[in-house]
């Protein structure tokens, strides 16, 4: 059943479209308006005998008339999309704002997953078989980003599955075994050298806001380190990831 505040709204929730007769009557009184200012126009110079005063004093009177009548037909039909356009634009960019301001309100600390929480691994990796760790990441249901830290328990690298899935799949085509690949081979292969940079930093009392602006910082970024004061030589608190920035900024 249809919500009583919803007026002349139809079942889809849109204006319903103005009738053929009003679609009529507009091209009429448009058509009708263009009509007659080209007949006064023939018929003022023929009656004003060269006399171009008198025809400009008829045609000052005649002419604003016929020009409300088509100023009219417009607004009506292209005011009501202008301003429906214009509150479209408005509500997305309150959207926008309000969102930005609840992230503003939520600090790192309440939402990040802890480093007790985290499967990470700790370097260095020359023993981490990846055929392990895609075991490991399967039987515990931790997602799929696999943190590194340091030996210090600093941040170096957040390696995706697709990552590995597709290092994988590269040397597979290369006749290399699968059981011997490790993720010290990964991080050595050149293709993956971003993987040391891939990550934001924040300090432990930041906010959402600033995580995600850290973010944005980096290109192709999905992952926020948070260390005490947000600096890569100090241990990780925790991990802020691109998808508890979008849920917690729906408004």
């Amino acid at each position: 059943m249809a919500d009583s505040n919803t007026g002349s709204q139809n079942e889809t929730g849109k204006e319903p479209r103005p009738g053929p007769v009003r679609d009529w009557l507009a091209l009429g009184v448009t058509f009708l308006s263009i009509l007659i200012i080209f007949v006064l126009a023939k018929d003022v110079l023929l009656l004003a005998a060269g006399d171009f005063d008198k025809a400009q004093s008829v045609l000052n009177v005649i002419l604003p008339v016929v020009a409300s009548w088509v100023g009219t037909v417009l607004a009506y039909y292209f005011s009501r999309e202008n301003l429906e356009s214009a509150a479209r634009a408005v509500q997305s960019m309150a959207k926008q704002v309000t969102a930005f301001q609840k992230l503003q309100g939520i600090p790192v600390k309440e939402k990040m997953v802890t480093k007790a929480q985290l499967f990470f691994k700790t370097l260095p990796a020359t023993g981490i078989k990846l055929a392990e760790i895609l075991d490991e990441l399967e039987k515990l249901q931790k997602g799929n980003r696999i943190p590194v830290l340091d030996q210090n328990g600093c941040p170096a690298y957040v390696i995706h599955r697709s990552a590995i899935d597709k290092f994988v799949a590269q040397q597979a085509r290369a006749g290399v075994p699968i059981d011997q690949l490790t993720l010290d081979n990964l991080l050595k292969d050149p293709k993956y050298k971003s993987l040391e940079s891939s990550f934001a930093l924040v300090k432990e009392d930041a906010t959402l806001a600033d995580a995600k602006a850290a973010m944005e910082g980096i290109p192709h970024c999905q992952d926020v380190f948070v260390t005490k004061t947000g600096n890569r030589k100090e241990e990780v608190l925790g991990l802020i990831t691109n998808v508890i920035i979008q849920e917690n900024s729906k408004v």
